[in-house]
């Protein structure tokens, strides 16, 4: 096995009840993280069910 990057990364998730402003502060945090350092957002979409089973 190969690490392809071995600089270690920021990982932030942000988690929340339907209507708690996840979107507003995600895009508020990108914004501001973008200006210091690279910076990705990524949404992992909706899923249902228990963890671990897809």
């Amino acid at each position: 096995m190969s690490i392809i990057n071995s600089t270690p990364v920021r990982v932030i998730a942000i988690v929340g009840c339907d209507g708690s402003g996840k979107s507003t502060l995600t895009a508020s945090l990108v914004n501001e993280l973008a200006a210091r350092m690279p910076t990705e957002h990524i949404y992992l979409g909706k899923s249902s069910g228990r963890i671990g089973e897809w």
